[in-house]
């Protein structure tokens, strides 16, 4: 078995684990964090796009920057949380840990599966006690590739080195994975 074949059948196997996080429905779990998901990425995306449309790609990197955390913690709430990972990171604080490693390499294979955005998901131990995780992956669409493609502009290169001088996250071509959103839920909040 090919390791693109045999990294497809672990996420698919993944995809139909069982969840049980204190009575929640996986379904349920699962249709609820890809709908985060997808209003956390469709605000990302409408801000980045005013920004750009306003002041071109170095203000839209400036924004990014701020906006990017600010909207994650404004869908964080309800006991859910959502944010950012990448195997080659534009911020340290994104850096994915070892499950997620391992799913965002299975992911590069596949980002699009059945015509959306591949996705996995766990449930885990958190500090006793059960807790879901969620990841979806971010395929590179053609205007990610002003600021992570492999022909950024000097004055694109210029603000990424200034506002991101451990930068890793260029270099990608068009539909490769970029990376995942992460979204988590914490049953225990709710009660």
């Amino acid at each position: 078995m090919t390791l693109r074949k045999s990294g497809l059948a672990v996420l698919v196997g993944l995809s139909v684990l069982a969840v049980d996080v204190a009575g929640g429905d996986e379904a349920e779990l699962v249709a609820e964090a890809r709908s985060r998901a997808s209003a956390f990425g469709a605000d990302l995306q409408a801000t980045l796009k005013s920004a750009i449309q306003a002041g071109g790609l170095t203000q839209g990197i400036e924004v990014c920057k701020s906006a990017a955390p600010a909207l994650a913690d404004q869908h964080s709430v309800e006991s859910w949380s959502i944010g950012r990972t990448a195997l080659r990171v534009r911020n340290p604080g994104n850096a994915p840990d070892a499950w997620q490693t391992e799913q965002l390499k299975m992911m590069s294979a596949a980002p699009i599966q059945d015509g959306r955005p591949a996705s996995v998901w766990r449930t885990r131990d958190h500090e006793g006690q059960p807790m879901f995780e969620y990841m979806q992956a971010i395929p590179t669409g053609e205007v990610c590739l002003k600021c992570h493609g492999d022909n950024v502009s000097e004055g694109v290169q210029q603000t990424l080195t200034e506002l991101y001088p451990d930068d890793q996250a260029t270099g990608f071509g068009l539909g490769d994975l970029r990376g995942a959103f992460v979204i988590r839920y914490w049953p225990v909040a709710d009660q």
